[in-house]
């Protein structure tokens, strides 16, 4: 008979406990689910980190893009969190992350890429984190910043600053290593400047093919840098020790906004690039050959939506990353292997045929919503809490419009400057407006940053925080609900009085199931969530972890994150989620839920007092080879609730697994609550196999760590 295996552990109660925000619910499907900004590769070709607005960081091995883990710095309303940059040690044990980490203190956080933890803040940075490089000896670290504040270099021995500057005029979006250690910095001022292996900075030369450089890259002799351009369809080659132009690869007949991002391959005799270049439904990866001097050849045909990084790997292939996501390998011939795909829904869909942009349909009380999504219309009634498709909405579905009796908002698609009967509406700095729904006496506008409802004069009356993107808005006609479909994948509801979220949707892309309810015949339904800001929620059937907890532990380490299937005891409340619109008061809805079950609604324990256990598998490394009949798993588990941790659980390919022979070690849990143990798991000879620890105490179950 097969025995659990289990160490059996005692943490000390009252250990360190999550700090610095409430936990929060959050997307989770296993790939990004907002815009993806970055990624980057180790020298070997081993490991590919990508980052994102969606605040995680995602580590893949590669070429077969199987993930290894996520890693969620501390996060925080709006735009805190979300991650701009990565790069990746050459010798793949750390990265380097950045972006937006903390309002009032930006930072470059440095990531241990086996156990996904942060192992230090590198702090007090002026602006947020748009570019990452470490020299190709991993002895330096640069980062590229937003605003007029340069650039700034670590010694990554002792991760003291060294030489950096600060004399730019624009952010900087374009950092480059040669191999001898040079440094090329690209800027949105209009200039490439290069930098010796010690700092000093050499040359400052003006692009010609455009005014804001973006992506730089150094071919692999470091002879010749490539640059590509936010603001045209254009790359620059320059000689990588002087900068003087050399040729610009041809892009005839090209038409679309950019070609931003260049990779050379790994031996420097192709050129690669890629953007915003339309072509017919895809945004293709274009080659020239040559040394970037040949006639151009389509390399790939890219996604849907724009590829956001291109990396060479050491055999001649190439990783590219969409901004939805998407991640391709290539082999050596332009051929793709490995793939990935967003698992999000698309709600910036466009339906050309009929000329209609972002419809966002409701009922008149706002609880019905339909939409578009890929192919089919979706409808959600969160009355009910069902999701159906079929045809397009009823007539008596309203969409929205950009003017109502008297009001007309104009320059609001993708700009940062609209208007309402011609007055500028005051948004933030770089903040891009998506969608408008005008209804009488008001205005409600969604951007990159903000939902903001205007009144007839421009005056705003509420803002709030977005989590994607906001691609698409409406207003219930009795005036009682905002709605908007976000980059993330989700569509939410708001009390149009003063702009609270009520409820949250999210809908996978991806079908599953055999029944499409309403529509009387069978056929495959996508996954589904429904959630409020506490947390309760319903769900279809395999839609229950499409969520969980995200809960900071301060700024210098990495956020825990629980499935809120861990929680279904407490949060799992349909009859709570089909009252919250109607009552526009989470906690009335509760209150009638309770009573309408015959319960007395009590105030339950912050959920920070009921946290899972963590545990993180230390050694071997994921993908480690090894020799005889049994591996010794280095661990370590922490208790966030600070309840003794009673056991660990072992599993193999996701069974118990059996007793082990050896040595089994627990020690003193240390100053933060951490324990540290060891092992030995049986391990079939000749096989590939996964091992996963799972911790548990008397009232929850953690989430599995697996190599």
């Amino acid at each position: 008979m097969i025995r659990l295996l289990c160490v059996c552990l005692l943490l000390i109660a009252g250990a360190a406990r999550a700090q610095d925000a409430a936990p929060v619910p959050r997307i989770e499907t296993g790939a990004h689910e907002a815009t993806t900004t970055d990624a980057a590769t180790d020298a070997a070709g081993r490991v590919l980190v990508t980052v994102s607005h969606d605040k995680t960081a995602r580590v893949w091995s590669l070429p077969d893009l199987r993930p290894l883990g996520v890693v969620r710095p501390a996060v925080g309303p709006g735009s805190e969190g979300k991650l701009y940059a990565v790069a990746v040690a050459p010798d793949g044990l750390w990265a380097a992350v950045g972006g937006w980490t903390r309002t009032g203190d930006q930072a470059v956080l440095i990531i241990d890429l086996a156990t996904r933890q942060v192992i230090r803040r590198l702090n007090g940075l002026p602006n947020v984190v748009f570019s990452l490089a470490i020299s190709p000896d991993g002895r330096r670290l640069a980062a590229g910043l937003g605003g007029a504040n340069g650039i700034r270099v670590w010694d990554t021995a002792s991760w003291q600053p060294g030489p950096g500057d600060t004399e730019y005029r624009g952010e900087v979006y374009g950092l480059a290593f040669a191999p001898d250690g040079r440094l090329a910095a690209a800027s949105h001022d209009g200039a490439i400047r290069l930098y010796s292996s010690a700092g000093q900075r050499l040359l400052t030369m003006k692009t010609l093919a455009g005014q804001r450089p973006y992506r730089l890259a150094f071919s692999p002799d470091g002879t010749r840098l490539a640059a590509g351009f936010d603001d045209a369809i254009a790359v620059e080659l320059r000689d990588g020790a002087s900068l003087t132009p050399i040729a610009r690869p041809d892009v005839s007949g090209l038409s679309g906004a950019s070609l931003s991002y260049v990779a050379w391959s790994a031996h420097g005799t192709t050129l690669l690039a890629t953007g915003n270049p339309w072509a017919g439904g895809a945004y293709p990866v274009f080659a020239w050959t040559a040394a970037g001097t040949g006639p151009r050849q389509i390399a790939d045909p890219g996604f849907i939506n724009s590829t956001f990084a291109l990396r060479p790997l050491p055999g001649g292939g190439t990783v590219l990353v969409s901004a939805d996501g998407d991640i391709a390998v290539l082999d050596a011939a332009g051929r793709r292997g490995a793939v990935r795909a967003p698992v999000r829904q698309n709600l910036n869909t466009v339906i050309n045929a009929a000329h209609i942009t972002r419809r966002l349909a409701l009922s008149r009380d706002g609880t019905l919503v339909s939409w578009f999504a890929v192919d089919r219309w979706l409808r959600f009634d969160a009355g009910q809490a069902g999701l159906s498709m079929g045809e397009p909405p009823d007539p008596d579905l309203a969409n929205w419009t950009d003017q109502a009796d008297g009001l007309r908002v104009t320059d609001w698609n993708n700009t940062i400057a609209p208007k309402l009967n011609g007055r500028a509406l005051t948004v933030q700095p770089y903040e891009r407006s998506r969608s408008v729904a005008a209804m009488p006496g008001q205005v409600l506008l969604g951007s990159n940053f903000a939902l903001r409802l205007f009144d007839a004069s421009g005056q705003q009356r509420w803002e709030q925080p977005v989590p994607g993107e906001t691609w698409r808005v409406n207003q219930s006609g009795d005036g009682r609900l905002a709605v908007a479909a976000h980059g993330d994948g989700t569509i939410r509801w708001h009390r149009l009085s003063d702009g609270k979220e009520l409820l949250a949707l999210f809908v996978t892309a991806h079908l599953a199931g055999d029944n499409i309810r309403g529509l009387g015949r069978a056929g495959p339904v996508p996954r589904w969530i429904a959630f409020t800001p506490s947390g309760y929620y319903t769900a279809s059937p395999g839609g229950e972890d499409l969520i969980g907890w995200h809960v900071n532990r301060g700024a210098d380490k990495a956020a825990d994150f629980f499935s809120v299937s861990r929680f279904r005891d407490r949060f799992y409340r349909p009859d709570v989620v089909t009252r919250v619109l109607a009552t526009l008061d989470e906690d009335v809805a509760l209150r009638q839920a309770d009573l309408a079950r015959g319960v007395t609604t009590a105030q339950a324990a912050p959920i920070v007092q009921d946290l899972p256990p963590v545990v993180t598998i230390l050694s071997p490394a994921d993908g480690a080879r090894l020799s005889g009949e049994a591996a010794a798993i280095g661990y370590s588990v922490r208790s966030p609730s600070g309840k003794p941790v009673r056991a660990v659980r072992v599993l193999i390919d996701g069974r118990p697994a059996p007793a082990a022979r050896g040595l089994r070690r627990d020690e003193t849990p240390d100053a933060q609550g951490e324990a540290r143990g060891e092992v030995m798991v049986p391990v079939p000879a000749g096989q590939t196999v996964e091992v996963a620890l799972i911790a548990e105490t008397d009232t929850r179950v953690g989430e599995p760590s697996r190599v």
